[in-house]
């Protein structure tokens, strides 16, 4: 099964510079991530005909997933609040 997300609004590409990407889309084959960048870019390489279903993206972000966020991520929420009585 072939998706394709098209026209997100942001997209983390969560590497070593940080990247977001604005009007981008995601290519999925199965539960792999096949192809993302720019719109235009994705779109110039794939025939939408290919695609079982086609999402539109817009006013939506995309995010990798998050692992272990139970602990983590409130202890690195709350490192910078403090309460004062």
């Amino acid at each position: 099964m072939r998706t394709l997300i098209e026209n997100l609004d942001a997209l983390f590409l969560v590497d070593k510079d940080d990247t977001i990407l604005r009007n981008a889309s995601v290519v999925l084959e199965g539960k792999r991530i096949a192809d993302v960048g720019p719109a235009a870019e994705v779109a110039g390489r794939h025939d939408r005909a290919s695609f079982d279903t086609i999402m539109d993206g817009r006013q939506r972000a995309l995010c990798p997933g998050f692992i272990d966020t139970h602990v983590h991520l409130s202890e690195t929420l709350s490192r910078g609040y403090s309460r004062t009585t």
